[in-house]
């Protein structure tokens, strides 16, 4: 077996870490076809509400918002080309993160909650 040598980054969360980001998002929201919303979440270096003074976002039509652990995200699909959040995309706070959209993070809480209730 050949052997790649690639160093990649994963982040590991627990249960209460994710309930607590997944908590501060609306429940109206969800990534559909109005409305686009993604979870960034931070590696340690960068975990903090300062964080928020290092993104160029327009709070006209970019709603940002610091979580313990990320950084949620929602525009109207309308609006995500004229939106600034795209341009993080190859910086180097984007390789400090890891990005899922509202679905998926909903749909990984709901599979560790039910993780969590096997295990007892």
């Amino acid at each position: 077996m050949d052997t790649l040598s690639l160093h990649i980054k994963v982040l590991v969360l627990h249960l209460e870490d994710m309930q607590k980001v997944i908590y501060m998002v609306p429940e109206s929201w969800m990534s559909n076809d109005k409305l686009r919303c993604d979870i960034l979440f931070l590696w340690e270096a960068i975990n903090d509400e300062s964080i928020l003074d290092k993104l160029i976002f327009k709070p006209e039509i970019e709603t940002v918002k610091y979580a313990p652990g990320a950084i949620i995200w929602a525009i109207d699909k309308i609006n995500v080309n004229k939106g600034n959040m795209t341009k993080l995309i190859g910086t180097e706070l984007y390789r400090q993160m890891t990005i899922r959209n509202l679905n998926t993070t909903r749909k990984i809480v709901q599979l560790m909650l039910a993780a969590d209730e096997d295990e007892r």
